[in-house]
């Protein structure tokens, strides 16, 4: 019985650390496709991920992107645009 109650008391308190535990505190960007192509979606969800992921706060320029793939524009690989981004 007791051990019962000392993995319940574990488990809530993991829980509350859990909880405790800062999460990114990145202002909700406003990102959206020029042309809704395949690419420009996937670096959209990349952008979304890394900044739920990292704290951007104090980065933060503008809200508001647009994403457009054309001819001459060239993406960086997701290394090279963690590297560029987050040193």
């Amino acid at each position: 019985m007791a051990a019962k109650s000392s993995k319940r008391l574990a488990v809530a308190g993991f829980a509350g650390l859990l909880a405790a535990l800062p999460a990114a505190q990145t202002p909700k960007l406003n990102i959206r496709t020029a042309h809704h192509g395949p690419m420009e979606e996937q670096r959209r969800d990349q952008m979304l991920r890394l900044a739920a992921q990292y704290d951007l706060k104090k980065y933060t320029i503008t809200r508001d992107l647009v994403i457009e793939h054309g001819r001459h524009q060239s993406f960086l690989s997701r290394a090279d645009f963690e590297s560029a981004v987050f040193g």
